[in-house]
């Protein structure tokens, strides 16, 4: 994350959102896939994504071919405005 978040901050003279950073990891995710699968196959790609493990500044992704969220569902949180204040939806 240092040289993304670096090179960020030298260009535009702010540090990256959180948003920048899930972009980042979205774009290592997909392009260690497609040089995992030698390929940009869209089959290929996600037959790879099925199986991909990658640390980014977002977190661990782990990949199956049932999970396509990649972290665990522990790692969201729904929320409601209640009584003018975010709160978890229990």
């Amino acid at each position: 994350v240092a040289p993304m978040a670096t090179a960020f901050q030298r260009r535009n003279g702010y540090w990256p959102t959180q948003a920048a950073f899930d972009g980042y990891a979205g774009a290592r995710l997909l392009l260690q896939a497609i040089s995992a699968a030698d390929s940009t196959d869209p089959n290929a790609v996600d037959a790879k994504l099925a199986s991909l493990k990658l640390t980014t500044a977002s977190g661990t992704f782990s990949f199956g071919a049932g999970d396509h969220l990649g972290l665990p569902a522990s790692w969201l949180v729904v929320a409601i405005i209640r009584d003018g204040r975010l709160a978890p939806l229990t």
